[in-house]
């Protein structure tokens, strides 16, 4: 941010799960956390955003072992334990995390109109198998 000048953005340090985010944000712009899937933290975030106000939410949603490949980083992911977070089997998800049809479900019901969900690799302009996704959701007026 201070590389670009950017004056009306800032950053937040904390835990998503047990720490307060506050209110009153137009973007709240997440990459890759845990807890990024978590309907607690979706609730969290939705509470958070000014009416209008948008979350963008990048992360990954492994849905099946489609390979060798996929079943060794499924094995790695389980060689750690991180500290007060309890991990799912598959990598990149933790306790209570949603699969990607059930949250943007959750999203919607929570009153996020999705504008877009994008796959990351497409972003970037080529192709292959990262189950990683961006989801942009408005948080509409009620």
């Amino acid at each position: 941010m201070e590389k670009y000048n950017a004056k009306n953005v800032s950053t937040i340090a904390g835990n998503f799960y047990n720490d307060d985010i506050g209110v009153g944000y137009d973007i709240i712009f997440t990459s890759y956390n845990p807890g990024g899937k978590n309907p607690k933290i979706a609730k969290k975030v939705y509470n958070a955003l000014n009416n209008g106000g948008l979350f963008i939410n990048k992360q990954f949603f492994p849905e099946k072992e489609e390979c060798i490949e996929d079943c060794l980083n499924n094995m790695e992911w389980n060689f750690s334990k991180p500290k007060g977070l309890e991990k799912e089997k598959v990598r990149f998800t933790f306790k209570e995390d949603l699969n990607l049809d059930s949250y943007l479900k959750y999203l919607k019901y929570l009153g996020f109109e999705i504008l877009e969900v994008a796959d990351i690799p497409e972003l970037l302009g080529f192709k292959n198998n990262s189950p990683a996704k961006m989801i942009v959701a408005k948080k509409s007026s009620k």
